[in-house]
């Protein structure tokens, strides 16, 4: 009977650990400018124009190098501001 808890109880950590690894490694896909941003910018150079369409809206920008990979991508002109500097952000 033991043999029976123990196992199923590693079976639900295994479990869990997956599953908030899944949920993480999705996150991380979600975060960064989307794909389009980059075509925007395929054949420029950086502080060249760009334009970028979503759906119905259209964004004109700048293309520049994200600091973590070199690529270029088309950062709105406009983009609206984050939080004041001295603001603590909320936890996760």
């Amino acid at each position: 009977m033991k043999l029976t808890r123990v196992t199923l109880l590693l079976a639900t950590v295994s479990c869990l650990s997956l599953e908030a690894a899944s949920a993480a490694e999705t996150a991380d896909h979600r975060r960064g400018p989307p794909p389009a941003a980059f075509e925007a910018c395929s054949g420029k150079a950086s502080g060249d124009s760009c334009t970028v369409s979503f759906g119905d809206r259209t964004i004109n920008g700048t293309c520049k190098t994200l600091p973590q990979d070199d690529r270029l991508v088309c950062m709105p002109d406009h983009a609206p501001p984050g939080p004041p500097p001295d603001r603590d952000l909320p936890e996760r």
